[in-house]
């Protein structure tokens, strides 16, 4: 299924692929991925998926970071600073390196500048991302 989604997104079928995704739940019974929505840019759908998924398991990091990755994607800044927030309080070095963008994000568009500069310190110095948002902090 999911293969088949991809392909449709490569090929401009968005629709074709939410036939696919409809087929599947309806005709096998599937359990739809989370992952899915998101291929399919249906970023309320897949939203709604992952804040299912996390009150099953809250302690999971993959449910949030898909939480926060869906709320970047609608530009809901204050609800994605609040989840970075939490987050960044209850995870380790690995995986604030990973929420550390889509916090900078948020922290930016709300012009928190910082938490912005928390954020971007725990960037990778070597990525595309956190260079970019070190020059935004230089010029602001």
């Amino acid at each position: 299924i999911e293969a088949l989604i991809s392909i449709n997104n490569q090929l401009q079928q968005p629709e074709a692929a939410v036939g696919i995704l409809l087929y599947a739940q309806h005709n096998h019974s599937m359990e739809l991925k989370e992952s899915w929505y998101e291929k399919l840019r249906r970023w309320e759908d897949a939203l709604a998926a992952y804040e299912r998924k996390q009150k099953d398991d809250a302690t999971n990091p993959e449910f949030m970071l898909g939480r926060m990755r869906c709320l970047h994607a609608l530009g809901e800044w204050e609800r994605l600073s609040q989840v970075a927030q939490e987050m960044w309080k209850a995870t380790s070095d690995p995986t604030r390196t990973t929420t550390a963008p889509l916090a900078a994000a948020a922290a930016w568009n709300l012009n928190k500048w910082k938490d912005m500069e928390e954020y971007v310190g725990a960037m990778n110095e070597d990525s595309i991302e956190g260079a970019f948002f070190r020059v935004i902090l230089e010029i602001h």
